[in-house]
């Protein structure tokens, strides 16, 4: 585990995404949130290296409340 860890990244911007999601809960009466992640991914072959970016993204979630805000996150990772 590392700086790089889709884990540790997740944590890290947990916090932020809170912040954020309270904020804009607090001035609307609903909103939809979905999270994507781009990973770098890096692959050796017998011809070179191939790299790709995918991205993974979760279903959308609906939030009408501020106390839903924690669990629709952990759901969406």
């Amino acid at each position: 585990m590392n700086d790089s860890d889709p884990s540790i990244q997740l944590l890290d911007t947990r916090k932020i995404l809170k912040e954020k999601l309270y904020r804009l809960i607090n001035e609307k009466k609903g909103l939809k949130f979905g999270l994507t992640f781009k990973a770098g991914m890096k692959k050796e072959t017998e011809d070179g290296v191939i790299y790709r970016e995918p991205y993974f993204n979760s279903k959308a979630k609906t939030i009408t409340h501020p106390d839903m805000i924690n669990e629709l996150i952990m759901e969406a990772e």
